[in-house]
C-alpha cells in the first residue's frame, strides 16, 4: 500500500482547484469558501487512510532535505552565471575603452591630417 501520486498535496486538492477555476458566478468570498468547503467533504469521501502515520514525520524531512540539495545545486548554477556575466562585462568595458581610444586616436590624426594640409 502506498501513495499512487508523485505529489500527494495537490492531488487531493484538484477537486477544489479544478471547480473553482471553472466556476462562475461564485465571486464572493464567502460563496467561494462554502463551495471549496462542500466540496472538500465531498471528495474527502474518495480519500484513503493514511497506514504508517509514524513514517510521515520521517518521509517529509527526506523530502525537504531533497528540495534544500535542488536549491543549493541551483544557487551555484546562479552564482556560476553571476560570475559570468561579471567576466562578459568586463572584457565589454575593457573593448568599449579600447574602442574609445581608437576612436580617440582616429580623431586625432583627422584633424592633425586637417591642420598639416
Amino acid at each position: 500500500q502506498h501513495i499512487r501520486t508523485s505529489n500527494p498535496i495537490e492531488s487531493t486538492f484538484a477537486t477544489v482547484r479544478l471547480r473553482t477555476a471553472k466556476t462562475r458566478g461564485c465571486v464572493a468570498r464567502h460563496t467561494i469558501l462554502a463551495m471549496v468547503y462542500k466540496l472538500g467533504q465531498s471528495a474527502q469521501k474518495r480519500w484513503r487512510r493514511l497506514r504508517g502515520i509514524k513514517l510521515l514525520a520521517e518521509t517529509m524531512k527526506l523530502g525537504f532535505e531533497s528540495i534544500d540539495k535542488r536549491f543549493e545545486s541551483v544557487d551555484k548554477r546562479f552564482e556560476d552565471m553571476n560570475k559570468r556575466f561579471e567576466d562578459m562585462n568586463k572584457r565589454f568595458t575593457m573593448m568599449f575603452t579600447f574602442m574609445n581610444i581608437g576612436f580617440g586616436i582616429i580623431i586625432l590624426i583627422t584633424i592633425l591630417f586637417k591642420f598639416l594640409q
